[in-house]
């Protein structure tokens, strides 16, 4: 397996209640993404706060 280094552009805003994908600041969306390229594989959720209704499904875990 070959690492390479990569940097993200942070971002500043709250992701704390979003529900939504689309939601999410544009730079935490090309984090996501590009983990997903990373680990060749889709995530299915992300947790936006530590409480546990500010998740968003990406996709549905049950299909």
């Amino acid at each position: 397996m070959i690492l390479i280094h990569c940097k993200f552009q942070g971002w500043k805003s709250k992701t704390q209640g979003i529900k939504k994908f689309d939601d999410l600041p544009n730079n935490a969306k090309t984090y996501v993404k590009a983990i997903e390229e990373f680990i060749e594989t889709k995530i299915s959720s992300i947790s936006t706060s530590p409480e546990r209704e500010d998740t968003i499904l990406l996709i549905d875990p049950f299909n």
